[in-house]
Parts: C-alpha cells; structure tokens; sequence
C-alpha cells in the first residue's frame, strides 16, 4: 500500500510541477496565441458572439470551435454563424491550426501520459486564456466556474480591459497573467 501511496505522491508532484511551469513567462506562447484572437475578430463578429473556444479532443485529434453569445453555454460556431463564406471558412481553419499549435504546446507541459483528454483555449478576439484547473471549455459550467472565481485561468495573450473577457468575469480577482 505504501508502494502505490508513493506511486500516487510522486504522479501528483510532477502534475503540479507541469502547472506551476504553465504559469511561468513565456513570450513564445503569447507569440502563438497572438493569430487566435486575430482570427477570432471575423467570426466573432459574423456570429455575434462574445467568446469563442477551440478545444482538441486528444482520442480522434478533433478540433471543435464553440461561441458563447451571452448564454453561459456555448453552442457550435456553426450554428452561431448567420451565413457562411468562404472568409470565414479560412478564419475557420486558420484559428483552429493556431488553437492546435498552442494547445499542443501546452499538452506538452504536462508529464507524460497526464495531459487531459481535451484541452481548450477561449478568445474575445482581443486576448486568449486557458485553465489548468479546468482545461476543456467543453467542461460543464466552464464559463460559470471562471466567473464565479472557483478556479484561476492562465492569461496567454493581454486581454483588453474593455473586452468581453474582462466584462464577463470582472469580479474574478485570481486570474494568473502568464
């Protein structure tokens, strides 16, 4: 039983190392993140959405974009889009490339064999976060945990302080700016 206790501690210190790196400066991240918020602005907008995620599901490597557009649940950028152009597809495609590289950088700040099953980022078109804590926007009450302040995003890429990010979790004290 001692052998698995040790198993379990060291599995849960090398966890918590992988985090505390994630919160550490890195200027090449920001860098990768910078194209996200680029090109969220166009569908953002076309969708009339406030937020907009990407968030791989490691099992198929399936890149799913979801808006919120003031609900606490987001909804398929898809169906949020008014019309469908080939500008947005290339939008599309080019966030979701961008959301890839940035979130495999971060998958591999984890140990080996511990990166969640999913993994997010979430854009206003302005700045970009992600959340350690809670790593898949896709998660249940996503947004809600972050606004009600139970759980503390990692800033990839300055938010503007008039943006939807900061007017929807302005109250939230324990962001963490990367």
């Amino acid at each position: 039983m001692l052998k698995k206790a040790g198993a379990a501690e060291s599995f849960l210190r090398a966890a918590w190392e992988g985090i505390a790196h994630l919160q550490s400066q890195d200027r090449a991240l920001a860098e990768l993140a910078r194209p996200i918020a680029e090109q969220a602005r166009p569908l953002l907008s076309a969708s009339r959405s406030l937020l907009l995620s990407i968030t791989v599901v490691h099992a198929d490597d399936q890149a799913i974009t979801m808006c919120w557009n003031g609900d606490i649940h987001p909804v398929p950028l898809e169906q949020a889009l008014e019309k469908d152009s080939s500008v947005l597809q290339r939008s599309r495609r080019l966030i979701e490339a961008a959301g890839r590289d940035v979130l495999t950088e971060l998958s591999l700040r984890w140990p080996v064999n511990a990166a969640p099953p999913a993994m997010g980022i979430v854009t206003d078109g302005g700045g970009v976060v992600f959340s350690s804590h809670h790593p898949s926007p896709l998660s249940p009450n996503w947004l809600a945990m972050h606004q009600a302040g139970l759980c503390a995003p990692m800033i990839l890429l300055d938010f503007s302080p008039e943006g939807a990010w900061a007017r929807l979790t302005e109250p939230m004290s324990n962001t963490i700016r990367h």
